[in-house]
């Protein structure tokens, strides 16, 4: 038998070489083919092991993909839709022209009460300050043992156009041994709306307490009052230490001493010849002195 030569033993052993890392793998029960299956399988492997299966993978992610979409989605629409809902909730300019008009029918006929229950307020308010100044003079002039005198003021109030120097103001003063004053309070105004009526109706003086009878012409020259310095006239009285008034010696004892308090408005002018119906009218008796008051509305 022929020996082989050295290149065909060569050619004839390169297969075998190409063939041994198939055997040891073969013997290793893996196939070249197998290997590579197996290398993709093992990621699959990993996640059987989790319980994820490759379909459930996909479709997880499919759903998540989904998900995020749909949020999208719903945030633009929820913006379209809070936009129309803002717009369903606004007002037609119908509708405000119809409140509109409601409420000026409900001013229009609120109105008079409305001006008819300020004018009320500033008339208690006006009587009020005149109470307080007769009731702290008469008070003072009892416990102090000491005259006290009430002045009223009158004057053209240059805050009220067309005012005609009716009597806004009152103050009372301590009048020592020497006949000296000193206020006792600062001048009290009233509101700017009421006066002190100096008109008569019939017959009688709706405010005793301001004739010309009671006229103090040495007030101006002895003391300035806000508003108009000096430039005003005055009447006065005077609360006693014995507790009656000045209003006996003044020859009209037999009279009424009062001052009546009425909005100017409702005056109608100083020669009206009817009292309003909304008045007050504060009376003091010239015995004792004491303090009344009559309105004839409460």
């Amino acid at each position: 038998m022929r020996r082989k030569s050295r290149a065909e033993s060569h050619r004839d052993g390169a297969p075998r070489e190409r063939e041994l890392p198939e055997r040891g793998l073969g013997r290793l029960g893996c196939a070249p083919r197998a290997l590579a299956s197996r290398e993709q399988t093992v990621p699959l492997l990993g996640q059987l092991r989790r319980g994820d299966a490759p379909c459930d993978l996909a479709s997880r992610e499919q759903t998540s993909l989904q998900s995020g979409q749909a949020r999208r989605v719903g945030a633009v629409s929820g913006r379209f839709r809070g936009s129309s809902l803002s717009l369903l909730s606004a007002f037609t300019l119908t509708e405000l022209l119809v409140v509109i008009t409601i409420i000026v029918i409900m001013a229009s006929l609120m109105g008079p009460t409305l001006s008819s229950a300020m004018r009320g307020t500033a008339l208690t308010q006006g009587a009020d300050k005149v109470i307080g100044v007769l009731s702290l003079a008469r008070q003072t002039a009892i416990t102090k043992g000491q005259t006290v005198e009430v002045r009223f003021y009158a004057y053209i109030d240059p805050e009220t156009p067309g005012d005609t120097r009716q009597y806004h103001a009152l103050q009372a003063f301590s009048i020592d041994d020497a006949g000296r004053a000193s206020p006792l309070i600062k001048a009290q105004a009233l509101p700017q709306t009421v006066i002190m009526a100096t008109n008569s109706f019939g017959g009688y003086p709706a405010s005793s307490l301001l004739s010309s009878s009671l006229a103090n012409a040495d007030a101006p020259s002895q003391l300035s009052i806000p508003r108009v310095k000096n430039n005003y006239t005055c009447s006065s009285f005077c609360f006693l230490r014995s507790g009656t008034t000045s209003l006996l010696v003044s020859g009209n004892d037999t009279n009424v001493w009062s001052v009546t308090v009425v909005n100017a408005v409702d005056l109608l002018g100083v020669g009206a010849s009817k009292l309003p119906a909304n008045y007050t009218t504060v009376t003091v008796d010239p015995y004792n002195g004491s303090i009344r008051t009559f309105r004839p509305t409460l």
